[in-house]
């Protein structure tokens, strides 16, 4: 890549210049790749610019998250925060995913703030077809072979599938069908997982399939005893908790837990941990069980307590109860059972209302977020207190270019104070955006008579009036 394309690419950040590496290019991406164990249990380096993750078995944990296109948002939102511009595909194979993602037409960099939706996942069952337009080099065959093979003027994978299988590996060697058959899944495409030097795990080996679930919950129990020691004794707690199943004759059963804090009590690891393990498929037994800590901080050191137990005077309400609590409710209902405010950089109300789960805030908008919030809403208070999901239709009478009543809810009430207008439009790339009509509103901040102070406003493009919120 030259410098003018990395220029391209980074927009008006700044650019660091330094001499091209292969060992701290391969060690960088080594780091990339053991960091995002967070989004999968396996991970692995593709060259000097990919990173492979394996996915398979993450279905359920997946299924409360947005599914595939969730999970390559996330990631997207992560290295986005990180200053990296990648590009992003799954496939049910390797050689299809990498070629995908690279090649697939008129692909550009995922920007998740711009909220564009692209193909980037392929449907199950699509392999070869999906990329039968896209050039030879999307399968990563050598480049001698590439050359030889467009001296015969075969350029595209479909042009490539056409020729006689049979005739080949005697022209072109055999790594062209061995890479065809990986790519249409015939043939598994071996992946040299990266595990840091500081994962964590534990792992209990039984003598045959185990079907007995109370038996499985002891040996949970057990390891999680174990793993309370290996974490004490280097002063970490778990961020984030997986835990495997080994099913005879069938694929891996997996499921992963994230924690709002990070701790190694075990009471707390297991009741996180119990639900999920009632989902355990027990038809077929299970022959091993391992339970890893991908994901781990370092807890500082605390005093005992100075009140005994039963003169707390707190309440219980302290950091870890609260996320103890959090953990709880989460594992048994769903990570979308307990939300809270997570505001995007700008100035669009909605923005400033986004409820997403409680254990997403920090991904969706950063660790400076109220310092952010403070340059975008101005003064304080001048934004409501109170926010209506929706923006509720109102109507509202005038006299003399001035408010004079407002009726909600078949309700007029008499304006006692004004102010505004305070023009606020949606950026020209969101205006198309699903249920975010805002193209221009005129906001006015207005006092009922023995009610309140709400925040009104009118749509410019329709001359209705709406409710947004109030001020408690």
């Amino acid at each position: 890549m030259t410098v003018a394309e990395a220029r391209a690419l980074i927009g008006s950040r700044p650019l660091v210049l330094a001499p091209a590496s292969f060992r701290r290019v391969a060690a960088a991406l080594k780091k990339l790749a053991e960091r995002s164990l967070r989004f999968a249990p396996i991970a692995s380096i593709d060259g000097l610019d990919g990173i492979i993750l394996d996915i398979r078995g993450c279905e359920r944990w997946l299924a409360g998250r947005g599914g595939e296109t969730g999970l390559l948002d996330r990631i997207g939102r992560v290295f986005h925060r990180a200053g990296f511009c990648i590009s992003t595909a799954v496939a049910d194979t390797v050689v299809v995913a990498r070629a995908w993602c690279r090649h697939r037409p008129g692909i550009e960099f995922d920007d998740p703030m711009t909220g564009r939706i692209d193909d980037r996942v392929l449907p199950a069952g699509v392999t070869m077809s999906a990329i039968d337009s896209l050039p030879l080099e999307c399968l990563g065959l050598d480049d001698d072979v590439v050359e030889r093979l467009h001296d015969v003027r075969v350029r595209r994978v479909a042009e490539l599938r056409r020729l006689p299988r049979m005739a080949l590996p005697s022209r072109y060697g055999p790594s062209i069908l061995h890479r065809l058959d990986q790519a249409a899944g015939r043939i598994p495409t071996s992946l040299i997982p990266v595990r840091p030097a500081e994962a964590i795990s534990i792992v209990r080996d039984f003598e045959g399939p185990i079907r007995c679930g109370e038996t499985i919950e002891l040996a949970v129990v057990d390891l999680l005893a174990g793993l309370h020691e290996h974490l004490g004794s280097r002063g970490l707690g778990a961020k984030m908790l997986r835990i495997r199943a080994t099913i005879p004759d069938s694929q891996d059963w997996i499921e992963t837990v994230e924690l709002a804090r990070a701790t190694r009590r075990p009471g707390h690891l297991w009741a996180v941990l119990e639900p999920a393990l009632r989902r355990l498929p027990l038809d077929g037994g299970v022959d091993r069980i391992d339970l890893e800590v991908p994901f781990h901080r370092r807890l500082g050191q605390r005093t005992g307590r100075l009140l005994a137990e039963g003169d707390d005077q707190t309440g219980g309400d302290e950091p870890e109860s609260r996320a103890a609590f959090v953990d709880l409710i989460q594992a048994r209902f769903g990570r979308e059972s307990i939300r809270g405010f997570a505001p995007r950089p700008g100035h669009v109300p909605e923005d400033q209302n986004r409820l997403v789960p409680i254990g997403d805030q920090a991904e969706a908008f950063g660790k400076d977020a109220a310092a952010s919030m403070a340059g975008m809403v101005g003064v304080p208070g001048s934004r409501p207190t109170t926010w209506l999901d929706r923006p509720e239709s109102i109507e509202v009478r005038e006299s003399d270019e001035r408010l004079v009543a407002v009726r909600w809810r078949n309700d007029w009430c008499a304006v006692v104070a004004t102010s505004g207008p305070e023009s606020i439009g949606a950026p020209w790339w969101r205006r198309e955006e699903a249920g975010l009509e805002i193209a221009g509103r005129d906001y006015w901040r207005v006092t009922l008579e023995g009610i309140g102070d709400f925040w009104i406003f009118r749509a410019t493009s329709r001359g209705e009036w709406y409710l947004q919120g109030a001020w408690a």
